[in-house]
């Protein structure tokens, strides 16, 4: 393959991933757009703008050097995630206290 064929298929990765970002913020804004107060949603929106930042920073490291991120960036985006499905699913991250017997 050539360079040029590799850079194609670089930037055809690159929409693609973009375009799969883009569709799952797109699909959670509709989802929830009707049972959610405004504080709620920007709190949604905020997560989503972190998330997407993170994941196209981890991304462009990978295309541009062959570096996996670093396995507390992982961590990162994963608890921002949690916290994204705790607020859309209205739980509270706080564990129930075990009952003494």
């Amino acid at each position: 393959m050539s360079e040029f064929d590799i850079r194609n298929q670089k930037k055809a990765n690159n929409v693609a991933n973009a375009s799969c970002i883009s569709s799952c913020v797109i699909e959670v804004s509709r989802r929830y757009r009707f049972s959610m107060s405004q504080s709620k949603r920007e709190q949604v929106i905020s997560h989503l703008r972190y998330i997407r930042q993170e994941l196209r920073e981890m991304h462009q490291g990978l295309m541009d050097d062959g570096l996996l991120p670093e396995p507390g960036e992982m961590r990162g985006v994963m608890a921002q995630m949690e916290a994204l499905h705790e607020l859309l699913e209205g739980k509270s991250s706080k564990k129930p206290k075990a009952e003494a017997s």
